[in-house]
C-alpha cells in the first residue's frame, strides 16, 4: 500500500523511536571510542587469537585520548522503505534514512557529531555544561543543561578510580552469559584494520532481536562496527561503522553552536530527561514466596520513588505476564522495567504540562484538525478507559505512546506487539 506525501510527512514527524534509537546508538559508539587509546593498528592481517576475558581486560585498561575525530556511516532500516520519506519537497531525516557523518572530541567535555543529509545536518554538540541536539528536518533544537561537575575539596576522601580486577571482569562476563550467547572474539580484518569480531544473541527465544554484532580494533579496542539484527531479516536493521579515525586537534569553534534563524528551541535539564539524576534510584526487592517462586515486592521502593516523583507515578506490580523488576525515579521522569534480560519491557513516564492523548484524530467523535495532523499518522490502539495510544512497530520491537492524567507514557520492548500491548493495558487500567 502506498502512502500519500502528507501521510509520509506526518509519519516522519511522529517516528520518535527510530530517532531515539539512532541517537543513542550513535552517542554510545562515539562515547566508547573516546574511552580508549588513540593510535590505530593498520595491519591487513587478522590478529592473534584472544579470549573474551583477555579482550575485556585490555579494553578496561586502555587510556582515553585527549582529542579524537573521524568519520562514520549509518544505515537505518527500522522503518519500512518509503515510510521515512518526508513527502513533497521536504527531505527525510538522515537519522531515519541513514547517511555519513563526522565527529570531534576534546577532553573532558567537548563533543560534536554531524550526520549529513540533503536537507541539512543533524548536529549533536556539547560545549561544557550545554548539550544541543539540532534536527534541520523539523527546524527544532533541544538545549539541555547538564549538571555541574562535583568539585573535590580537601575533606573529600574518595579513593582514586581503579579498573576492575580480573575476577570482577570474569563475574561480569558470567552475568552477561546468563542472558546472552556470546560468540568471539574472532580475529578478523575490519576496514583494513586488525580487529576482533563479537556477536551476542539473546537466550530468550521470544525476542525480536536476533543478535548484536560488533568489531573492535585489536590494538586499542576502539569500536569499528556496531550492528543490530532482527529475527527473520537478512541484513542488519541498524549499522554504525567508523570509517576513519585520527587524533587531529580541532579548532575550538567546532564545539560552538548557534541555532539557525527560525529554529524552535526547547530548553530543559538533564534531570528532567533522565530518571535518577540527582534523584532516588529504587530497585524492587525480590522475595521467595511460600511456593518457592520469586516475585516483586515493590511497596517500599515504590514509596521512595513516589516521594521523589512530582507527578502521579503509575507502577503496577504486574503488567501483562510480567512483574515489575526495577524503578528509577526523578522529579519529572520515571523508568520502569518489567521482566529481565533482553526480553525486558521498559516504561518511561514523564510529567506532561498539558495532558492530551496522542493520536486524538483517531478517537471516535474527534474531528481531525490541521494542528492534529502531525500526530495522526501512526496507527492507534484503544487502551482501557478509552485512551488512544500510538503504535510504532519495527523489526526490532514495538513502541506504544500516549498521554493521560497529566502523564505521558512510552512503553517499548523487543517483543511481539501483543506482549508490549499487554503492559500498556495494565498501566492504563491502573
Amino acid at each position: 500500500m502506498s502512502l500519500s506525501p502528507q501521510t509520509r510527512a506526518r509519519l516522519r514527524q511522529s517516528a520518535i523511536t527510530p530517532l531515539l534509537v539512532c541517537v543513542l546508538a550513535l552517542a554510545a559508539l562515539v562515547a566508547a571510542t573516546t574511552a580508549v587509546a588513540s593510535v590505530l593498528s593498520s595491519g591487513a592481517t587478522a590478529p592473534k587469537p584472544i579470549t573474551l576475558q583477555g579482550l575485556a581486560e585490555q579494553l578496561v585498561r586502555a587510556q582515553a585520548p585527549q582529542v579524537l575525530s573521524g568519520r562514520f556511516d549509518l544505515v537505518n532500516h527500522l522503518l519500512p522503505s518509503g515510510q521515512h520519506d518526508a513527502g513533497g519537497d521536504q527531505p527525510s531525516s538522515p537519522l531515519q534514512s541513514g547517511g555519513s557523518g563526522r565527529f570531534w572530541y576534546q577532553a573532558p567535555d567537548r563533543l560534536r557529531v554531524e550526520l549529513q543529509g540533503s536537507g541539512g545536518d543533524i548536529q549533536i554538540v556539547r560545549d561544557g555544561r550545554l548539550l544541543w541536539f539540532y534536527d534541520p528536518a523539523t527546524r527544532t533544537a533541544n538545549r539541555i543543561a547538564l549538571p555541574a561537575a562535583q568539585t573535590k575539596t580537601k575533606t573529600t576522601s574518595e579513593p582514586p578510580h581503579q579498573p576492575p580486577t580480573s575476577q570482577q571482569i570474569a563475574d561480569s562476563i558470567a552475568r552477561l552469559q546468563q542472558h546472552w550467547n556470546v560468540s568471539g572474539p574472532t580475529p578478523t580484518v575490519q576496514g583494513n584494520r586488525r580487529a576482533y569480531a563479537l556477536a551476542l544473541a539473546p537466550h530468550d527465544a521470544g525476542s525480536l532481536l536476533a543478535s548484536v554484532v560488533g568489531a573492535v580494533d585489536s590494538a586499542t579496542g576502539i569500536p569499528l562496527r556496531f550492528e543490530l539484527h532482527a529475527v527473520g531479516v537478512k541484513d542488519p536493521v541498524i549499522s554504525l561503522a567508523i570509517t576513519d579515525l585520527n587524533t587531529t586537534s580541532a579548532d575550538p569553534s567546532v564545539f560552538a553552536f548557534a541555532p539557525p534563524s527560525g529554529t524552535k528551541v526547547d530548553s530543559t535539564t538533564l534531570q528532567n530527561l533522565l530518571p535518577g539524576v540527582n534523584g532516588a534510584t529504587a530497585k524492587t526487592a525480590r522475595a521467595t514466596s511460600r511456593h518457592g517462586s520469586r516475585h516483586a515486592q515493590p511497596a517500599a521502593t515504590l514509596a521512595s520513588a513516589r516521594r521523589v516523583a512530582k507527578f502521579a507515578l503509575v507502577a503496577p506490580q504486574a503488567a501483562g505476564t510480567r512483574s515489575l523488576s526495577g524503578i528509577q525515579a526523578g522529579a519529572h521522569t520515571a523508568l520502569l522495567r518489567y521482566g529481565d534480560g533482553p526480553g525486558t519491557i521498559v516504561v518511561l513516564e514523564r510529567a506532561a504540562a498539558q495532558p492530551k492523548p496522542v493520536g486524538t484524530a483517531s478517537v471516535p467523535g474527534h474531528k481531525a484538525s490541521s494542528k492534529d495532523s502531525g500526530r495522526a499518522a501512526l496507527p492507534t490502539v484503544t487502551l482501557p478507559g478509552g485512551v488512544a495510544a500510538q503504535e510504532l512497530s519495527t523489526p526490532l520491537g514495538t513502541v506504544l505512546s500516549w498521554r493521560h492524567g497529566g502523564v505521558s507514557f512510552l512503553v517499548a520492548g523487543s517483543r511481539p506487539a501483543a506482549e508490549v500491548l499487554g503492559v500498556a493495558q495494565a498501566l492504563a487500567a491502573s
